[in-house]
């Protein structure tokens, strides 16, 4: 049996290309999860200094924020990359079958700059039962 074609299977968006970010919050554009299962994001970071920190949340609006804004989706957070954190990837999943149509990834760093960046990975199937949020950092 044939493996079907990955890329004609999920949709991947890179959320915030590798980059150094000063201190403050950068969102993503909205990303379409219309017809799609759940979405897996990446976040990796450089090293982080002493004092500083990046935090990455993801949000999510029914209509790409323009008359719904963006809202935290409860549970939907890394765990802080601090200077005991650095150099290291992350995965978390979101299952998207009660979730809004649109999704963002928030990142917030403080302290000074970090190098970071964040990819999401879109499924349009169950590839694995879970409850609403699998998430695992």
């Amino acid at each position: 049996m044939a493996l079907p074609d990955l890329a004609s299977c999920i949709t991947m968006t890179q959320a915030h290309p590798p980059a150094s970010y000063s201190i403050g919050t950068v969102n993503s554009s909205g990303i379409d999860c219309r017809g799609m299962y759940s979405a897996v994001i990446i976040f990796s970071n450089g090293t982080v200094g002493g004092g500083e920190t990046v935090d990455v949340t993801i949000e999510t609006s029914s209509d790409d924020g323009s008359g719904d804004a963006y809202t935290a989706v409860t549970g939907a957070a890394f765990t802080q990359a601090t200077g005991a954190r650095d150099d290291v990837t992350y995965t978390g999943r979101l299952i998207l079958t009660n979730a809004e149509r649109y999704i963002r990834v928030v990142g917030v760093t403080a302290g000074g700059a970090v190098i970071w960046g964040c990819n999401v990975i879109l499924f349009p199937e169950d590839t694995r039962l879970a409850d609403t949020i699998d998430w695992q950092v």
